[in-house]
């Protein structure tokens, strides 16, 4: 049974993912290559093959997608069309920039003049905006066209040796397209289950991945976090079996039930060996509580200094849950916690 979408997984660890490479977004951030290398090479023989046949009346950053084009010009356009989704302009001489339809007002975000283009100013570039020398601003038509964007426009520079204007990548500090932020951003687009504003999640990093602890348990905790463990309440959302009672104390079984406020885990952590006392029952959620959890600091004597036990209790409980479901073996809150202890010292 698959407890997590593809989507989820492909993300990158810190996103709440496993970071598996999702084949048609990283096919994408290649294709973007592609079309990056035809609009910064024009000379180039790849360049005048296919703008030669593909572009004869329009620019190649302006072409639409037609019924009747190739397969591989096909995949040239959604490549050409992930670079655009996040490329921007470097003013030069301003021969090149749309005022209303390119992004050129900033180097770290896609941003254009908001509001309706006026008809006789749809087809300007920036080069209409700057005095006859070329080199400094018409600040009485910034002020007539733009004129909550006078600040900003004028912060600008124009080039003092008529330079070309240059696309630019926003997705890296030096403005060059690579093969990686495409990817990223490529995922971000084809996201279709975005984590919703009021979601609370675990801090992936700091919680999971950065953790001093077996990578075993690591997995385990990513399953915890995600929703990925068969408890009785999954089970139960999934129609699956007709027990759906925590086993170690017969009350409906959650994840948040199991690991903290169950009667059984919640003597699990009173006698865990922190330096204070810990009251399971009085943590609403795990996932809130969790970054605290792992920061608890354990006697001198236990011996456990270079990560946390934290972990390592879960897991003890997650076994003893399932020693009891599966071989009908009691287990008491002391093996648990001595078995989770042990556990950890082995590995740290």
């Amino acid at each position: 049974m698959a407890w997590v979408s593809w989507d989820k997984m492909t993300k990158s660890k810190q996103d709440g993912g496993l970071g598996f490479r999702d084949f048609e977004s990283f096919n994408d951030a290649y294709l973007a290559k592609l079309g990056w290398r035809i609009h910064n090479n024009p000379s180039g023989l790849l360049s005048r093959v296919l703008t030669g046949k593909y572009c004869t009346d329009t620019p190649f950053l302006q072409v639409a997608h037609r019924s009747a084009e190739s397969h591989g010009w096909r995949g040239v356009l959604i490549g050409r069309d992930l670079m655009m989704s996040n490329a921007g302009w470097a003013l030069g001489n301003g021969e090149s920039i749309n005022i209303w339809s390119d992004p050129w007002l900033s180097h770290s975000e896609q941003a254009r003049p908001m509001g309706p283009a006026p008809e006789q100013f749809i087809h300007w570039t920036v080069k209409k905006l700057m005095l006859p020398n070329g080199t400094d601003w018409n600040r009485e038509i910034i002020q007539q066209v733009f004129p909550h964007e006078e600040a900003r426009i004028l912060s600008l520079k124009p080039s003092k040796t008529d330079v070309a204007d240059k696309l630019i990548w926003l997705g890296t500090t030096s403005g060059e397209y690579t093969t990686k932020s495409g990817y990223l951003k490529a995922l971000e687009l084809n996201d279709t289950n975005p984590i919703p504003p009021t979601t609370v999640e675990v801090d992936w990093k700091k919680g999971i991945w950065n953790l001093q602890t077996a990578p075993k348990i690591k997995l385990f905790l990513w399953k915890i976090f995600k929703g990925a463990l068969p408890v009785g309440e999954a089970l139960a959302v999934r129609n699956i079996g007709s027990a759906q009672t925590c086993a170690l104390c017969d009350s409906n079984e959650s994840i948040n039930h199991l690991f903290l406020h169950c009667d059984f885990a919640y003597n699990v952590w009173r006698l865990a060996p922190f330096s204070t006392c810990i009251d399971a029952r009085g943590l609403l959620d795990l996932s809130t509580a969790w970054l605290g959890l792992c920061k608890l600091t354990c006697l001198p004597p236990v011996g456990i200094s270079l990560g946390p036990l934290a972990p390592w209790i879960l897991w003890a409980l997650w076994l003893a849950r399932n020693d009891r479901i599966f071989n009908n073996r009691g287990t008491t809150p002391e093996e648990v916690i001595t078995k989770a202890t042990a556990a950890a010292h082995e590995w740290l």
